[in-house]
């Protein structure tokens, strides 16, 4: 059984070494990249990972993860997709070829997105982003999905608890904003964090985390994320890769050279960087921001007031401060740590799913729930296997709707009462899941 697998990347010199060592299980890794400026290239060839270099124009992510699938050799069982933040836990090739059974098509594995303070797992999804060659390709510009290419509407998912993907990059405050206004001094003037600091109008080439720390019990993530461009929601630069982690972070920081020392203007900085915000995910423009203009030790009075008018008349936060002397710099943090306690750990929500069938609390449908000598709960619905179809379980807020429909319909409160853990397993019609609290 030959394993292949496949991925995008674009700058990410960063997370080569460990993604590759957590590929190696498989018989080969072919990677589509689009455009690095850093070693990324190089690093992977050095790893004898297939490398072709594309720039997809414009940027879709679907047809980004097409170009790399046709990488993929002919001759491959499986297809394995992933990206270059992420990695295998160990032994997943092993677990993969025992459940990949007859007729299989498609995988379903546990993918953690985050880990609470004490290293445990935090939020996780379930992914379907292993599949049989030929009959799948990716579409939808952003959050892409896999759909079948023949029309086939039912084929057999297998699934595997043991294969575990997680994810390695995740902040709980980004700091937006263009290059050269601040973001990695500031990063590296509240934390540990080194990042390469120099006056250049170019951006940092990857992320770099930072942990903040309040006092002995308390502490965030701030991570000090590649610099926007114009026409970064389009993939420009490294747009893409930017807004892909700014989504992971809970809070947004604006940092702005309200100086214009580099001959541009402070609001129409803002205003550029936001509306890109805005073009990649109207969710994203939501997202809660504070604003810091940078520099102020070499602005003028006249610069800081005109600014932080325009700023507060827009209703956000404004906080005047220079990363490079520290000033201001604590006043930040400070409102960043208060701001963080208002918040939900992890971003949260729940769109209403227009193309499913809703269910109304109450809702009286008839299901059977059994505990088999395996120690799974069974559950049996008529109607069930309509509801499962037209969930897209790469997609998070596809599986709340799910969860809303286990929730209305009793069948939580009932698995609940026939005394159900925490991590338990759970089928549905031939779907299995690690029940949760």
């Amino acid at each position: 059984m030959k394993v292949c697998v496949y991925a995008i990347a674009k700058n990410e010199e960063k997370f080569v070494d460990r993604w590759v060592s957590s590929m190696m299980e498989a018989d080969c890794i072919c990677v589509l990249d689009t455009g690095s400026e850093d070693k990324t290239v190089e690093k992977l060839a050095d790893w004898g990972v297939t490398v072709r270099q594309e720039i997809i124009s414009p940027w879709r992510f679907d047809a980004a993860r097409n170009h790399s699938l046709a990488l993929v050799p002919a001759d491959t069982d499986i297809c394995v997709c992933t990206d270059l933040d992420e990695y295998f836990r160990p032994g997943w090739r092993e677990a993969l070829e025992r459940a990949w059974t007859a007729g299989t098509e498609q995988m379903r594995y546990t993918y953690i997105w985050n880990f609470d303070e004490a290293g445990r797992p935090g939020t996780s999804f379930l992914y379907e982003k292993i599949h049989a060659p030929g009959v799948f390709e990716w579409e939808h510009p952003v959050h892409e999905v896999l759909r079948r290419t023949d029309g086939k509407k039912a084929w057999k998912v297998s699934a595997c608890r043991e294969i575990v993907l997680e994810l390695k990059l995740l902040a709980d405050v980004g700091l937006v904003g263009f290059p050269n206004v601040g973001k990695s001094t500031l990063v590296s003037m509240v934390s540990a964090a080194k990042p390469k600091i120099a006056n250049y109008h170019f951006t940092t080439l990857t992320p770099v985390l930072g942990v903040v720390r309040i006092d002995s019990e308390k502490s965030f993530v701030m991570a000090d994320i590649p610099g926007l461009i114009e026409g970064a929601s389009e993939g420009v630069g490294l747009g893409h890769e930017f807004l892909r982690h700014v989504e992971r972070c809970r809070l947004m920081v604006h940092i702005v050279d309200v100086s214009g020392c580099e001959g541009r203007d402070p609001i129409e900085d803002f205003d550029l960087i936001n509306r890109e915000l805005q073009n990649f995910s109207e969710d994203l423009a939501q997202r809660p921001m504070l604003v810091a203009a940078n520099k102020c030790d070499i602005a003028t009075e006249a610069q800081i007031e005109a600014f932080q008018g325009e700023i507060e008349r827009r209703g956000y936060r404004f906080f005047p401060i220079s990363a490079a002397t520290r000033s201001g710099v604590d006043a930040l943090i400070d409102a960043v740590a208060a701001a963080l306690d208002e918040l939900p750990p992890v971003l949260r929500y729940e769109p209403d799913p227009i193309p499913v069938e809703e269910v109304a609390p109450g809702d009286s449908r008839r299901f059977e729930i059994t505990r088999g000598d395996d120690g799974i709960y069974y559950i049996k619905a008529d109607w069930m296997p309509r509801i499962l179809a037209s969930v897209n379980m790469d997609d998070y807020e596809s599986l709340q709707y799910l969860q809303r429909t286990l929730q209305n319909t009793g069948i939580i409160d009932r698995l609940e009462e026939m005394g159900i853990q925490e991590n338990d397993t759970v089928d549905i019609d031939g779907f299995e899941f690690d029940y949760l609290r």
